[in-house]
């Protein structure tokens, strides 16, 4: 990875600021600002019906949004980021693990990404997805990661088999998705996929 700023994850083409590091008032309302303009966007949340909504996304809930994440993200729950493109420092979208979980045997992320349309079909989801699947496993301690998309997000079903992931019938799947896939990988699964590469 190349290098990046204290507390953010640098890619090839992306940079990584975790939810916790934005703070002053202006930052986190242009974060904001992105993030609702994204999830208006119709190409951005096709597959993702709860957070589809016909008048778009207000600032406010936008607010709300980030509120909630970076206090999970705070008691150590999650691991979210915003990304950006490192040439332009464009807004692309929002990734990460929305709920880390811990037993007595092993430490599970559930990862997802969100790309803004006009980022679509250019490599970055899969970008996005390596980085952070080393980072849940290098840096997170992460013995396994799984998804949960709908069979008809055919983008992030290729995704998911491009990555390594297989199918995991054992996950719960949500009745909100019409056609709802889990996909998992294991950290020594990732380990023998780097070797391999």
């Amino acid at each position: 990875m190349d290098s990046a700023p204290p507390g953010m994850i640098a890619s090839k083409r992306l940079l990584f600021q975790p939810l916790e590091a934005i703070t002053g008032a202006a930052d986190v309302d242009q974060r904001c600002r992105s993030v609702a303009k994204m999830l208006s966007d119709e190409r951005a949340v096709l597959h993702l019906p709860s957070l589809r909504q016909t008048s778009g996304w207000s600032l406010e809930q936008a607010r709300s949004r980030f509120a909630q994440r970076q206090a999970a993200q705070l008691e150590g729950k999650a691991r979210n980021f915003d990304v950006y493109l490192q040439d332009t420092n464009d807004f692309v979208g929002i990734a990460g693990y929305r709920q880390l979980t811990t037993s007595e045997t092993c430490k599970v992320g559930e990862f997802g990404l969100i790309v803004q349309g006009d980022h679509h079909r250019k490599g970055l989801g899969y970008e996005i997805a390596e980085t952070l699947l080393t980072h849940g496993f290098s840096s997170l301690g992460l013995d396994s990661v799984f998804l949960i998309t709908d069979r008809a997000n055919k983008g992030m079903c290729a995704l998911s088999d491009k990555l390594g992931m297989t199918e995991d019938t054992t996950i719960a799947l949500p009745a909100a998705m019409t056609d709802p896939i889990a996909y998992s990988i294991t950290k020594m699964a990732w380990a023998a996929r780097a070797e391999a590469v």
